[in-house]
């Protein structure tokens, strides 16, 4: 199945569900003046679908699980990239561009978790490492359907294989350690040290992102070269 088909299927769906679970929010304007014009776009996108699209794009769902489940006869996993970018700071909204090519959602920087995602199939994400900035990475494993045992216990043994948390864990963690050491010890952050926040990444759904103390985009760009050569929304 076409990469494009699947990332069809995969916005349409998500429109349709996402008009029908959070149509009584859209209807009642004091909340729908609270939700994120992402938010409100997706739902308009969903309320104006018509019954053949979203037919299209169960067909092209059942293609590609019966595509995987070929794949799994010869496969016990499958591994993909976690994201298509560097974690970016809590600020910007969303990427708008990714080595040039303009994103046509707001979405679309998420593209790389629509194969296990519309199949519905078990999924572990795993770092991978860190890059130049110091920013992590990570990647998936996913397996057939009902193998979710499988995928947890493939998960635990690379973790144990190689342990990325354990060779930098995040400051907060350090932090915590070194005080449970010497509680006398000041735990106040340091303005150059990255810390964690939450993040809204969908309507539905929170998102991770690293940013720091005093962020700034183009100090953020120019420190880190993936992202000196991406433009982003603030």
């Amino acid at each position: 199945v076409p990469a494009e088909r699947l990332w069809d299927a995969w916005v349409t769906l998500r429109a349709f569900l996402n008009a029908g679970g959070k149509r009584a929010m859209y209807d009642d304007p004091a909340q729908r003046a609270q939700l994120k014009p992402e938010a409100v776009w997706e739902i308009e996108q969903g309320l104006n679908l018509p019954a053949e699209a979203v037919y299209r794009a169960s067909v092209t769902r059942s293609e590609w699980y019966a595509t995987l489940a070929q794949l799994f006869r010869t496969y016990d996993a499958l591994v993909l990239p976690a994201a298509q970018v560097w974690p970016f700071p809590v600020e910007w909204r969303h990427p708008a561009a990714i080595n040039g090519r303009q994103l046509d959602t707001y979405h679309r920087w998420m593209e790389i978790v629509i194969p296990a995602s519309l199949a519905g199939v078990p999924c572990a994400a795993l770092p991978a490492g860190f890059g130049e900035c110091g920013l992590p990475m990570g990647f998936q494993i996913f397996g057939p359907a009902g193998a979710d045992r499988a995928v947890l216990r493939l998960a635990q043994t690379y973790h144990r294989a190689t342990d990325w948390p354990g060779r930098r864990p995040p400051p907060l963690q350090v932090r915590l350690s070194r005080f449970l050491r010497d509680p006398n010890r000041s735990t106040r952050r340091s303005r150059k040290t990255p810390h964690v926040r939450r993040r809204s990444a969908t309507a539905s759904r929170s998102k991770v992102a690293v940013t720091t103390s005093a962020p700034s985009r183009d100090a953020f760009a120019a420190s880190c070269p993936v992202w000196s050569e991406m433009k982003l929304d603030p």
